[in-house]
């Protein structure tokens, strides 16, 4: 009985030394799966950046970086990925500025041009209204189908 005791005390103890070494080998895997994915970032924002899809640039890259900082931040190996990152997010903090500023003001002053050039017609030539006590509309005014004074 002795025996048979000791040869399942000797089996647990070989279970639970598999076992941590089953728990260390997870970790390992998703620690390298981590690395795998911070790696491809580069090339994610590489397509991202070129059809300017700046959100999903800034998501992916701001992942990247709170990993680092995070749960890999004790892994030497990843310093120099790391910095580049940072450089690139700086470079992407920039090409937004471009873009708004591209977007706010450079369209913008097309618009106004554009809007100056429409407004420059005459009220003159429009039809009466038929109900001299009624406000026009906008719209009405555009189109030309109301007279902006009563005449009786």
């Amino acid at each position: 009985m002795n025996a048979c005791k000791n040869l399942l005390h000797t089996k647990r103890d070989e279970l639970r030394k598999l076992w941590i070494e089953g728990v260390e080998h997870r970790t390992v895997m998703k620690t390298l799966e981590q690395v795998e994915n911070i790696r491809l970032v580069q090339d994610k924002l590489r397509a991202y950046m070129s059809r300017k899809h700046y959100l999903h640039a800034t998501e992916a890259l701001s992942n990247a970086v709170s990993v680092l900082n995070g749960e890999l931040a004790n892994v030497d190996g990843l310093r120099e990925l790391k910095s580049e990152l940072n450089v690139k997010k700086q470079k992407l903090h920039s090409a937004i500025t471009d873009e708004l500023h591209t977007q706010v003001y450079s369209n913008a002053s097309q618009i106004v041009t554009v809007s100056s050039f429409e407004r420059g017609g005459s009220f003159r030539k429009m039809p009466r209204d038929p109900s001299p006590g009624k406000m026009p509309s906008r719209s009405e005014i555009k189109k030309g189908h109301c007279r902006t004074g009563s005449s009786m």
